[in-house]
């Protein structure tokens, strides 16, 4: 039996679609004195942007709700990686596109045109993603999404915005110990000449 290699095992810091959807719910979500748990659930309101994934809305009254996807649609490298203790560290610019649906989905697209004088927009940024925020944000445009054919359309907003962040590998949390970008990893079968 052959052993199975996943890749390289490390934390990451910065922009990752996990700290996206975190930094997203914690800035259209979360109030003072919020739950774990009822984070958790808030998460559900803020999907990745796939064909595949249906509207959260169960349609029990909730048809009212305001719910959104997000899609990370770059993540540019502007910097040369250096070492920093136990992190490899890179400074990179990500652009996100942010899509709103439901009967506030207009007026959160809009919130995002004031993105970058909100003193708690840095802070969970900073928090989240190790990032902050660039002064542009594109214009809100909306669009028909068509999740089951053209027959079933939703209307949505879609905003972009663009986070500056160093993004940091930890290599001292994975199996490696410490090891920097050291995996190779063989298919099976024989090399020959």
């Amino acid at each position: 039996m052959t052993e199975r290699h996943d890749g390289p095992d490390f934390k990451i810091i910065g922009v990752t679609f996990e700290s996206v959807r975190d930094a997203l719910t914690s800035l259209f979500f979360e109030y003072e004195g919020m739950t774990e748990e009822e984070f958790d659930k808030c998460k559900e309101y803020v999907v990745p942007m796939k064909h595949n994934w249906e509207n959260p809305l169960d349609g029990k009254g909730e048809k009212n709700d305001t719910w959104l996807q997000y899609w990370i649609n770059d993540d540019d490298r502007l910097s040369a990686d250096y070492n920093d203790c136990n992190f490899n560290v890179c400074h990179k610019v990500a652009t996100i596109q942010v899509r709103f649906f439901g009967r506030r989905a207009e007026a959160w697209a809009k919130s995002l045109h004031h993105l970058t004088k909100r003193k708690s927009c840095d802070k969970i940024f900073a928090a989240i993603c190790n990032a902050g925020a660039f002064q542009y944000v594109s214009p809100v445009t909306p669009v028909n999404v068509d999740y089951f054919g053209t027959g079933n359309t939703e209307l949505a907003f879609s905003v972009v915005f663009r986070l500056e962040y160093d993004e940091m590998l930890d290599f001292s949390q994975g199996k490696s110990g410490g090891d920097r970008l050291m995996y190779i990893s063989f298919p099976p079968g024989e090399v020959s000449r």
